[in-house]
């Protein structure tokens, strides 16, 4: 942030050094940073992990990839929070201003998807998924359109329907 210009590959070796802030409701800044580019490398693969060993901390400022279901969403104009599996988990994904939103196009609340991401500490025990691209948010399954719930109910109107008409019938 702030007026550097930094120009790095996915995949680059890079050494920041400085003095880390965290600012709230953001990402930790670096201060009075110093540079320094060693080398080119391959692109990093996000490693799959569960969602508690993410929200344990075990994997802070690492990338990763989680599987879980989208249960909420804030859609700002910079930015799409995402709550996966009921809220355990927060991911983020920072956006030009006037670009849609990615979760809201591509992924209807109650989908199964995939989330790749580097983990960020927000506080003690408490950590959330930082987006880098909008191809790190993938759907694997979209909801169901009906709950089984609501299926059974519909089943059980339906027989009480037709029982009515039968037995209407047979009285005639």
């Amino acid at each position: 942030t702030g007026d550097y210009q930094l120009s790095f590959e996915l995949g680059d070796e890079i050494e920041l050094t400085g003095e880390a802030h965290l600012t709230r409701r953001m990402e930790p800044e670096i201060g009075r940073i110093q540079t320094t580019r060693a080398r080119g490398g391959p692109r990093p693969v996000p490693k799959p992990v569960p969602v508690k060993d993410v929200v344990s901390g075990v994997y802070a400022g690492q990338l990763v990839s989680v599987r879980a279901i989208l249960s909420g969403r804030r859609v700002g104009l910079t930015r799409d929070d995402m709550l996966l599996d009921g809220g355990k988990l927060e991911a983020y994904l920072q956006r030009p201003t006037g670009q849609p939103s990615v979760s809201e196009r591509a992924a209807p609340l109650g989908s199964e998807v995939q989330v790749a991401g580097i983990v960020v500490p927000l506080g003690r025990e408490r950590y959330r998924l930082r987006m880098r691209f909008a191809s790190d948010l993938t759907v694997l399954r979209l909801p169901r359109r009906f709950s089984t719930w609501q299926v059974v109910s519909l089943l059980g109107v339906l027989a009480g329907i037709a029982g009515t008409v039968a037995l209407w019938i047979v009285a005639l």
